[in-house]
């Protein structure tokens, strides 16, 4: 499973794709609440158009413990 490093106002949230596709630079909306929290949530890949399902895996991450989510 893909997983993503998607950054906010508050730092950032990693999530493992479900379905749907997203990519370095694509801009994701998702309701606030849904990405404060651990497990399953909808966004919009705003640079495609398309939905995307992923699994919240962290949120309010800093860049460091990102990164070392992204290499596991």
């Amino acid at each position: 499973m893909p997983r993503y490093a998607i950054q906010t106002e508050e730092g950032y949230v990693v999530v493992d794709v479900e379905s749907g596709d997203l990519a370095f630079q694509h801009v994701v909306i998702g309701e606030r609440s849904a990405i404060e929290e651990y497990g399953h949530t909808t966004m919009l890949n705003h640079s495609t158009g398309e939905t995307v399902e992923v699994f919240v895996e962290a949120v309010k991450a800093t860049r460091e413990f990102a990164i070392r989510l992204l290499r596991e």
